[in-house]
């Protein structure tokens, strides 16, 4: 199985305890019934989690909605384990973690109003992928919510060139957390390096790459080994077009609904020039 390695990874380096606002059900309730859908309300919904580490994201969620209940698969019995532990610390009732990999997820898990699946397409197999939007499809609830997150092109391209100067500088380090160290340490040097504004090779090109490590630098995630490691350092990281996403989870039943980040759906954000533009070069 390819995703052997993977959880073998996570076994070595856990995923850091993170979560992610966007995904959160009271949130994807909101955005669902903006849109003309009749979704589970958060109260009382059931949500799944695909890939939820620690549980960082899903524990949270837990107990700010006593009464909805969670389910969160992982293929790592080691992070599967801490999270267990935190659920008992916490006396959480309505949390259930198992070990799990996606492709033996069936519809006897059970539907579900709700499913996260944060930081796994873009980085996992072809084979995975289709996994875990064929479990979106089949173990998703009439009127239910899928939230799948991805790296997007063409903005990927630039961070894709980064990603692969991060793995060459490292190629000598035999230890994980001692290859995402080395990666922090060029992403550091070349914020640096292009820091003046006044640099002779000064342009278009530099201006933008500047940004993109200004970011990378800053990123308080690119301060955790482990974040680094398992997200621009991981084995696969493979950014796809939206329309590539649209046409891969259509393929399985499923259909486009919105940007998790409401603003980036709403064209009355842009200058009505662009949303005008926008409008003219869209054929659906």
């Amino acid at each position: 199985m390819p995703t052997q390695g993977l959880a073998t990874s996570y076994d070595e380096v856990p995923y850091p305890w993170l979560c992610y606002r966007p995904s959160h059900p009271s949130h994807l309730f909101v955005c669902a019934t903006l849109l003309g859908l009749s979704p589970a309300p958060a109260e009382t919904c059931r949500v799944l989690e695909l890939g939820c580490a620690l549980g960082g994201n899903l524990l949270p969620m837990a107990a700010s909605l006593p009464g909805a209940s969670f389910v969160g698969i992982d293929l790592s019995p080691a992070q599967i384990a801490s999270g267990q532990q935190a659920v008992d610390a916490l006396g959480l009732r309505n949390v259930s973690l198992q070990t799990k990999d996606l492709s033996d997820v069936t519809p006897a898990l059970g539907t579900f109003d709700y499913i996260i699946a944060h930081g796994i397409y873009s980085w996992v197999p072809p084979t995975v992928r289709d996994h875990l939007l064929r479990v979106c499809h089949e173990n998703l609830a009439p009127n239910g919510v899928a939230y799948v997150s991805y790296n997007t092109l063409p903005g990927w391209h630039m961070i894709l060139s980064l990603r692969e100067m991060m793995l060459h500088h490292a190629r000598t380090a035999t230890d994980p957390l001692a290859q995402a160290a080395l990666a922090r340490e060029l992403i550091a040097f070349l914020a640096e390096a292009t820091a003046d504004e006044d640099n002779p090779i000064e342009g278009t090109l530099m201006g933008a790459w500047r940004s993109i490590l200004r970011v990378q630098n800053g990123d308080p995630r690119q301060q955790v080994d482990a974040a680094l490691l398992h997200d621009e350092l991981a084995q696969w990281n493979d950014p796809v077009y939206f329309y590539q996403f649209v046409e891969h989870a259509g393929a399985h039943g499923l259909q486009f609904l919105v940007e998790a980040d409401w603003h980036l759906s709403v064209l009355d954000n842009l200058p009505a020039a662009v949303a005008s533009r926008i409008l003219d070069m869209s054929t659906n």
